[in-house]
This record gives C-alpha cells, sequence and structure tokens, in this order.
C-alpha cells in the first residue's frame, strides 16, 4: 500500500467523521436545543432562535390540513413577517445562512487541507463535507413522502434505511439526528429497533 493511498484514505475517514459529527451535533445540539437555551437565543441570537423554532417547532410539527397551514402562516408573520414555504417548511434548506451553518467545519479546515494536501484531496475532502448538506437539501424532502415508485436515486439501500431512522426521530426527537450515517452510532443516539 503506497503511502498516498494511506494519506487518501485517512483523510476520507476524517472527512466523514467531521461531515457526520458535525451534522449530529448542529441537529441535536442546535436544531433541538433545550428550551431554556432557545429562550436565551429568542433575546439575543434571533437568527439562531429563528431556525431552531423553524425545525424543531414547524418541522417537527408539521400541519394536517390546509386551515392548519393558514394559521401557521398566520402565525409565522405575526412572529417573523414571513412565513416557513420557502424551507417548504423544514423539508429542506435555502438560505444562505442554512449553507453556511452546514459547512462551518469547512472553513476552519478547508485552508489547512488545500495548503498541505493535493488539489484532488482538497475536492474529495470538500464534497465530503457536503454530504449532510446535500442529503438535507435534495433527500430529506422524499423522507416524508412514500418511496415506492420514486427513481433508484430516492429508493435503494441507503434511502430506505435514513428513511426508518429519520421516521424514528420524527417520533422520538432525541433519536437518529443524522441523515449522513454515523453520527448516531458514535454518540449513542441511534435506534432502528422499535421499526422492527
Amino acid at each position: 500500500m503506497s503511502v498516498v493511498y494511506l494519506w487518501d484514505m485517512v483523510l476520507l475517514i476524517i472527512s466523514y467523521l467531521i461531515a457526520t459529527l458535525w451534522e449530529h451535533y448542529l441537529h441535536k445540539e442546535i436544531l433541538h436545543v433545550k428550551p431554556k437555551k432557545a429562550k436565551k437565543w429568542q433575546e439575543s441570537y434571533k437568527l439562531l432562535y429563528k431556525g431552531v423554532y423553524s425545525h424543531h417547532v414547524v418541522h417537527h410539527k408539521q400541519f394536517d390540513s390546509q386551515e392548519q397551514r393558514e394559521k401557521l402562516d398566520k402565525h409565522l408573520i405575526k412572529k417573523f413577517g414571513q412565513t416557513n414555504d420557502r424551507r417548504q417548511y423544514g423539508l429542506t434548506i435555502n438560505t444562505v445562512w442554512e449553507y453556511i451553518m452546514f459547512m462551518l467545519p469547512w472553513f476552519f479546515i478547508a485552508p489547512f487541507v488545500y495548503l498541505y494536501f493535493e488539489l484532488y484531496q482538497f475536492i474529495i475532502f470538500t464534497l465530503v463535507l457536503m454530504l449532510p448538506l446535500l442529503l438535507s437539501k435534495f433527500i430529506h424532502p422524499f423522507l416524508h413522502s412514500d418511496l415506492e415508485n420514486k427513481s433508484w436515486i430516492y429508493n435503494n439501500f441507503y434511502t430506505r434505511k435514513i428513511y426508518k431512522t429519520h421516521r424514528i426521530h420524527h417520533e422520538d426527537d432525541t433519536k437518529n439526528f443524522n441523515l449522513l450515517l454515523g453520527g448516531d452510532w458514535i454518540m449513542g443516539t441511534y435506534e432502528i429497533s422499535s421499526l422492527g
């Protein structure tokens, strides 16, 4: 095994660990922050609070009817001056702030990787760190629908697996924070048994 190949594998593993652990932290500690801390953020960090509210309240307590949606929209306009339909009520991400939050570790580590590794390794590092963002943007909306009769991109072993774990997360929001598998297992929040 060549030294270059070994460094490629080490970089790939480290990149994956950073990506899955950051996604876990972002989802658990920020988007499902404890109510006491969220209340503090409401005063001091309005952008963070808006993200928490959008995810923990709006997304996790989805409406069942057009009437509920209209009521929710009125509430959101009163509270934040806008509805949540741009983000499809938490099904996807669209704002620059959300992209930055998902890629935050990249901003700190990428300059080092760029300086000390080859360009192709920097590109691999960047793509791996983008995986949670891409899963949230493009796959997450389909986890809230029926995967049957979808193309292989949305109906394969991996998406069926995260479909199950994500359903559990919506039943118990202390479990299964990751769409990029690994972080929950490492952090002890992985649960699949309740689905059989």
